[in-house]
This record gives C-alpha cells, structure tokens and sequence, in this order.
C-alpha cells in the first residue's frame, strides 16, 4: 500500500520516503547530457562554421535541452541530497562505503566493459559528422589505460572510452569526504559553513588560475562540486520545512531555477576575473538549489511526475553510463548510410532500450545488494534511502 504526502513524496510500509519530482529531474538532466553528445555529432549543430542550430542551443531555453555540463551540477546536489538521507539512516563509514561500491562502482566497471569492447571494434568515420564528434575511439587503450579507467585514477583517456566518465571520478572522491561534507552542511555552526563555501569558492579560483589543466588533473573543480554537493546535504536537511513552501514561492523558485540552470555566460571575456565557465558553473548551482526547492514543495509537478520523465529518471543512472557507446556505435556505423532524421530515431531509441535492459539486469541488482548490506541499528536513523535513485555522475 501507498500514500501521498502533502510534499508530493510517496511513502510505502517498505519504503516511507520517496521524491518523485527529484527523480524526475534526474530524468531531464539525464537526458540533457544525452542530447548535448548526439548534437555534437552533426555538423548541423556543431561544424567548424557556427550554425544557426549551434547558436539556437546557445540560446535559452533549448539550453535545457543541451547543456549537459549544467545538468552535472545538478546530478552532484542530488547525489548530496541523496547520500544525506542513506547516511541519516546509517551513519557508519565503512557501510556507507560498501552501499556505494556496489550503487556505484558495479555499474560502471560493467558500463566501462561495453565501452572497451565498442574502443576495439568501432573506428569514427573519416568525414561528415563534427570534428567533435569523430574525437572518439580512434586509439586502442593500453593496459595501464585500462587499468587506470577501471580505477578511476588518472591520468586515463575518457575520451577513448566514454566521455561521460570523467564525472565518476569526482563522484567517487566526494563519497570518499561523505562525512566530513554532512559535518560541514549538517553540524557545522552558520559561520563556519559560510567560511567553507567563500573558503571552497576562492581556493578553486586560485587552483584554475595556478594549473589551468584539464579538469582531471584540476582540484579545483573538486571544490566547486563538493560545494554542489554540500548544498545537497544541506537542503536534504531542510525538507520537512521546504514541503510547506507556499505556491507562489515555489513557482518562483521554478522559474528562477530554470534561468539560472540554462543561462549561457559565453559573452563573458576570458580575461575577467570571473570567467565564463566559473560563472556558468555558479550559475548551475543556485539553479539546482532553486529547482531542488522547488521539487520538495511538492507544487505544480506534472511534468517531473509523469510516466516518462518518472521512467527516466529511474534508469537515469544506466542511461548517464552507457548512452555514448550505444549513441555513437550506431552513428560510426550507419553514418551516411539511411537519411539523418531515421539515424537520430534509431539512436534515440536504441539508447533508451539499452538503458533500460542495462539497468535491469546490472544496476537493479546492484542497488539491491547495496541495500542488503546493513551495519547496527543506529539511534541517529531518520528517512530510509530513497529507492531506485541515482546517487552520483
């Protein structure tokens, strides 16, 4: 049996707490990267001359669409969010580590598998799509390189794997700081939180300025999503009053979230202090808060609680880990091969029916082995770990 609550949760006897909305944003988000990879494959969006359909998803609000680097911050409050509910219930590292290893780590050594096979068997095309789009795949992985992916240690090749992988990295280096996060977010005094955000946010700066490398190598971008992801923990422990928002809070909350996720800094010089990519990425993360306000209200959710978005957002996981190996096997495949408006409908298609196959017969019973895992009763346990919910990339 199951219930509604007023904040638009559904509780079961088994299950007491669930946020569909947040599920249904990680659907969008999901799918956001999904088309930012797709788009970047065709000339039309992304060729060596701006077209008009790249300056059309430069513009809001087809960003919402196609900015997966945005959608990332989003996926990193969420995991914060998330992770604070698992932890609340069982405060133990060692558990928690274990419950992560296998919602985490199972699936994406099984999604690193499918992309080593798709590096050896898969050449891009010598012309036609983007100069982006034919990046990929074009040199076999050594061992070490193997060895290195699997571990999430660098330095690795993503791009000659999945792009999308980088993102894991960090995942795993914040889940390793979980407790000190949830101290700052949940324990720490107002002051010292506010120190470590102004602390976190001026340390990145002087990193990106220090060692301007890419952002493996850079730590600087692990402060800016530990931020993102301490933000998480802090609104997760805010909820009881958050779902009491009024309506016309929460549609402000929308509306602004919504502007502040997809808004493009791209006019910003680079010679600013701040520059464009720092302003987007400040950006992203008041448009999650805002967003992530809005979805615990529980007001005007038809949209993020539909049956699709809903499907999405349960399988968004697997559709994060293995949309790009599916997307562009079909692409380096058939390229040139059937009218471009069936290619983009083959690939669609075929991506989601792998998420879904993938997520049924990896991810869920990974998640359900992480569930099985349990430590002693802890005096702290508030709100069981919301199921079948992405927590991380």
């Amino acid at each position: 049996m199951s219930t509604t609550t007023p904040g638009g949760t559904t509780q079961t006897q088994a299950q007491p707490v669930r946020y569909a909305a947040l599920d249904g944003l990680r659907g969008l988000a999901s799918l956001a990267v999904l088309n930012m990879h797709v788009f970047g494959a065709f000339p039309f969006f992304y060729g060596a001359a701006r077209t008009w359909g790249e300056k059309a998803l430069k513009w809001w609000p087809f960003t919402l669409l196609s900015d997966g680097r945005q959608a990332v911050i989003l996926f990193f409050c969420l995991s914060g969010f998330v992770l604070s509910l698992a932890w609340e219930r069982e405060n133990r590292y060692w558990v928690f580590l274990r419950r992560r290893f296998w919602r985490l780590y199972i699936p994406f050594s099984a999604a690193v598998l499918l992309a080593l096979a798709v590096n050896r068997f898969h050449v891009p095309p010598s012309a036609g799509i983007s100069a982006w789009g034919s990046q990929f795949w074009r040199v076999p992985l050594s061992w070490g390189q193997t060895v290195n992916t699997l571990l999430l240690v660098d330095p690795f090749r993503y791009n000659q794997v999945n792009p999308v992988f980088w993102s894991l990295t960090f995942e795993a280096r914040l889940s390793l700081l979980f407790p000190v996060l949830f101290w700052v977010a949940r324990r720490a005094s107002a002051y010292s939180r506010g120190t470590w955000f102004l602390g976190a946010v001026l340390a990145a700066y002087v990193l990106d300025l220090l060692f301007p490398t890419k952002h493996l190598n850079n730590w600087a971008d692990t402060l800016l999503y530990a931020i993102a992801f301490t933000v998480g923990i802090w609104l997760a422990g805010h909820r009881a009053q958050l779902q009491h928002l009024s309506r016309g809070w929460s549609r402000a909350c929308l509306i602004g979230g919504l502007f502040a996720v997809g808004w493009q800094w791209d006019w910003i010089p680079g010679n600013w202090v701040i520059d464009a990519r720092t302003s987007a990425c400040l950006s992203a993360l008041l448009g999650s808060i805002l967003l992530l306000i809005w979805g615990m209200s529980g007001r005007d959710m038809g949209l993020l609680t539909s049956p699709p978005v809903r499907f999405l957002g349960r399988i968004s996981y697997s559709l994060y880990l293995v949309h790009f190996p599916i997307a562009f096997s079909l692409l380096y495949l058939l390229w040139g091969k059937m009218p471009t408006v069936l290619l983009l409908t083959l690939m669609y298609g075929c991506v989601v029916l792998g998420a879904y196959v993938f997520w049924r017969s990896v991810e869920r019973p990974a998640t359900g082995r992480s569930r099985q895992i349990r430590g002693a009763p802890s005096s702290e346990a508030i709100t069981p770990e919301a199921a079948n919910q992405r927590e991380g990339g």
